[in-house]
Formats: structure tokens, sequence, C-alpha cells
């Protein structure tokens, strides 16, 4: 439960303005949507810089990995996706993992309510990778209070959604919906 006691002055319009942020602090569900699409779009900036966005290029691929890929062992049975070949990139040979981070794609995972945000990647194996080639992160406090805490700050302020959409994406150099 949040309590908030306010003196003010100014009449009718401090009391709406009061109130409408009673109302945001009891509804966050619309910002913590707009995190979820920033997650998904950071990850996925990540995927294409190969780890250079979070600061933490990806470790090249091990002489082992490249030669069980040339000769479809174990994992590397499955079909590779576009772009994928023996020698990279990395943590991309079916994309499913990095599909997983999209909103509607296949084992992401996204549950929005007025409490909590849980999003990420249902993929079982997506978590041994995140040691050498981390896909979710970031580079330092600042990348991480613009993509988690902003956004909520700034619709706590009574910012439109979409303005601080379009604000945090220009901030932090995202790019897509």
């Amino acid at each position: 439960m949040v309590r908030l006691q306010v003196e003010t002055s100014g009449g009718p319009e401090a009391l709406r303005r009061i109130g409408a942020l009673e109302g945001r602090v009891a509804h966050p569900a619309p910002a913590l949507r707009l995190i979820a699409r920033l997650l998904s779009s950071h990850v996925e900036a990540t995927f294409v810089s190969q780890g250079g966005r979070i600061g933490r290029a990806w470790a090249p691929l091990a002489p082992s990995t490249i030669r069980a890929r040339a000769h479809r062992w174990g994992h590397y049975a499955l079909p590779p996706g576009t772009g994928s070949s023996p020698p990279g990139p990395p943590n991309q040979w079916t994309t499913r993992t990095r599909a997983s981070f999209r909103a509607g794609g296949p084992d992401h995972i996204e549950y929005v309510s007025d409490e909590a945000l849980t999003w990420g990647s249902g993929v079982p194996y997506a978590r041994f990778p995140q040691r050498l080639r981390p896909m979710m992160g970031f580079r330092d406090g600042f990348q991480q209070r613009e993509l988690l805490y902003q956004p909520l700050r700034l619709y706590m302020q009574g910012v439109p959604i979409g303005a601080i959409e379009t604000l945090m994406r220009a901030r932090l150099q995202l790019s897509g919906a």
C-alpha cells in the first residue's frame, strides 16, 4: 500500500493533478508494458551487436562448437535458422532463443499486472550461454535505470505513454516497437 499526503494550493487544478497521480500509482501496468517493449528491443540490439550493447562482446565460438555445427552433432542436428553457419553467429543456431525475447515469440514470457512485470525467455537452455555470451544485461547502472525506472517515473509524472516510449527509444538508441 502506498500512502501519500500532500499539502497544496491552487484549487481544483491541483486536486485534479493529485487525483491523476493517485490513479497512475494504483495502475502502473501501462508503464510496465512499455518497459517490456523496451527490454525486448534492448535484447534484440544485444543480439545484433553480439554483446556490444551491454559492454560485453560475446566470446567467439570454440573450435569444438564450430566442428559440432559443421557435422550437425548434438543440438546442432536441429535445422539452423536464417544466417546461421558453423563459424557463427553465437547464440543463434536455431534462432529460438532470440525469438523468445520478442513479444508473441515462441517461448516468450510476459505477464503484466498492476503489481508486477514478469518478462524473459522460457527456452530451457537460454541460461547456459549467459556467462560467456550474455543476452540480457546492462552496460552500467545508467542504462539499467533508463530501461527499468525512468519510464515508470515519467508515467507517474503524467507523461503520456507514447511520449515516454519515443523519448526512451531516442535516449537508449533503440529501434522498433
